[in-house]
């Protein structure tokens, strides 16, 4: 008889049924088949994949199929021997349908014995397709409006970066910064690692601290810290060194007037920036000391410098604004002007960027440099963050997100929140303050599976 199972990994699935014939006529990875006869006693076993014809020389009663990995299996198992020639090697039908996506890697077909090609289009924007695990690194990049032809039975995944949605989840846990900080304003921080934060304040009792999977540390020897990113720590506006998950490796050689907020390279170096005199310059550091130097062209006070991973080019704010850098660190061009103040963050999206500051925080819209006030999407808004195409956004009293740059979606209120939102991870962490009590609020972040971001036309010829 031709049997069609569904095995789950490790879990031995049985048939019944005397014989002495058995083929595999499908599978998607190798099966192990096992047979014993009436008695109990094993009469052969074997690992197997498709294709495989096996003839016992003995009766077997039943047959156990087991595998590493859960598969579909069609295996012909029978007292007679099955031959099969196909009548044509031509698909003889057809289906058209869409598949939703919902960001980041996602199966669009599944394994599929009777499969014998398919075509795939997502019309609004690139996809990256390939096998399980799919990235923007390995896989085939494939333009909007594209078709993707998948001549196999094998299951399809794909990868998609823009317009990726979120659901920001209720408070799961918080921290207390009492003792660190005199006031939720002092806390400026900033992310290092996926799972380190640091923490720099401004009041006169706290050190730089380090938010470590869950757990505060206070790190000795530094004190009043400028705001640092990437790991790259300064005192007093001069740059002491560079900071990893384990230890502090200082750069002694450094000696510069002025150092304002680093971030990384596209190889992922730190890169910092500052001025001496009238003189702008970036500098590229790891842990063993300053790699590379560099004078930019003078575009007033400058106060921080953010990659930006869509150009690969970098964003300086300034006195004057925000301005955008060539990965050479030779060209700079006028976005946009801004109010300056003490910078909390830019992000980006392939759309979008989004500007914190302390007096200022605004959207920009790439194509047409367009400046969205966050305050008319969320009132009051003193925080921005963009993940993917998602804006998040916080005010004193609520955490909120948007798609549209137009309206926001609140998801929590009456939280007396404060300046400071960092992303750390699948996580983000917001100042806030309950009752007099200083603390830092944990949001969990996942996947929005309620609606899909995007669709995939998808026509299918099968056997």
């Amino acid at each position: 008889m031709l049997s069609k199972l569904n095995i789950d990994a490790n879990f031995p699935t049985e048939l019944v049924g005397e014989g002495q014939f058995i083929k595999v006529m499908n599978s998607e990875a190798e099966i192990r088949l096992t047979a014993y006869n009436a008695y109990g006693s094993e009469v052969f076993s074997t690992e197997a994949r498709a294709g495989f014809e096996i003839t016992t020389n003995q009766v077997f009663a039943r047959l156990v199929l087991q595998s590493q990995q859960a598969q579909k299996v069609e295996v012909w198992s029978s007292a007679h021997r099955l031959n099969y020639d196909a009548l044509s090697a031509k698909a003889s039908r057809s289906l058209s349908f869409k598949v939703g996506h919902h960001g980041l890697s996602q199966q669009i077909l599944a394994y599929d014995p009777s499969q014998a090609s398919a075509v795939v289009v997502m019309d609004n924007i690139g996809m990256w397709v390939g096998g399980e695990g799919v990235n923007s690194e390995n896989g085939i990049y494939v333009q909007p409006n594209t078709a993707y032809r998948h001549d196999s039975a094998a299951p399809l995944y794909a990868y998609i970066t823009d317009e990726i949605k979120y659901q920001i989840n209720p408070q799961v846990s918080a921290f207390s910064n009492r003792g660190l900080v005199s006031s939720p304003a002092d806390i400026s921080a900033l992310s290092v690692f996926e799972s380190v934060i640091t923490f720099n304040t401004l009041y006169s009792d706290a050190r730089t601290c380090i938010y470590r999977n869950g757990v505060i540390e206070r790190y000795s020897g530094f004190y009043k810290t400028a705001p640092s990113k990437h790991g790259v720590i300064a005192y007093k506006n001069k740059m002491l060194g560079v900071l990893t998950q384990s230890s502090f490796h200082e750069i002694a050689s450094f000696n510069h007037e002025q150092v304002g907020y680093g971030t990384h390279s596209a190889q992922g170096d730190a890169v910092i920036c500052g001025r001496d005199g009238s003189t702008n310059f970036v500098a590229v550091i790891d842990t063993t000391g300053v790699k590379f130097e560099a004078q930019i062209p003078d575009v007033g006070d400058i106060y921080s410098i953010s990659f930006d991973p869509y150009t690969e080019g970098y964003v300086l704010t300034t006195s004057i604004g925000l301005y955008s850098l060539d990965a050479a660190f030779q060209n700079t061009s006028l976005i946009t002007a801004a109010n300056g103040g003490t910078i909390n963050q830019i992000t980006f999206s392939e759309h979008y960027i989004a500007y914190s500051s302390n007096v200022d925080r605004f959207v920009i819209k790439r194509s047409t440099n367009e400046k969205i006030n966050a305050s008319t999407i969320l009132p009051l808004a003193h925080d921005v963050m963009l993940i993917g195409e998602q804006l998040i956004l916080t005010s004193p009293d609520s955490i909120a997100y948007s798609y549209d740059m137009a309206n926001a979606t609140i998801v929590e209120s009456a939280l007396s929140l404060n300046r400071g939102m960092f992303r750390v991870g699948e996580n983000l962490l917001v100042s806030a303050d309950d009752s007099s009590e200083f603390v830092t609020r944990l949001y969990a972040l996942s996947k929005d599976m309620t609606e899909p971001v995007t669709t995939i036309r998808v026509f299918k010829e099968s056997f």
